[in-house]
């Protein structure tokens, strides 16, 4: 049975000492940050206040085809 909490609500200490190779998957190539407690995972139901993570422009560049 899965567990109705968020992965961010369930990290504690005891948590990681007995499951740290799972949490390692978890957080392994994360596609969400929780914007309340900056937790990754992979899978944006197991944040409580996901935020999908993208690529950041850089500042001052242009999109690829524009001139500068």
């Amino acid at each position: 049975m899965e567990d109705p909490k968020p992965f961010c609500k369930r990290i504690t200490k005891k948590f990681l000492e007995e499951n740290l190779e799972d949490y390692k998957e978890w957080v392994r190539e994360p596609r969400y940050v929780c914007r309340k407690c900056g937790m990754v995972a992979r899978r944006e139901k197991d944040l409580c206040k996901p935020v999908p993570i993208g690529p950041r422009p850089e500042e001052g560049s242009t999109a690829p085809g524009e001139a500068s």
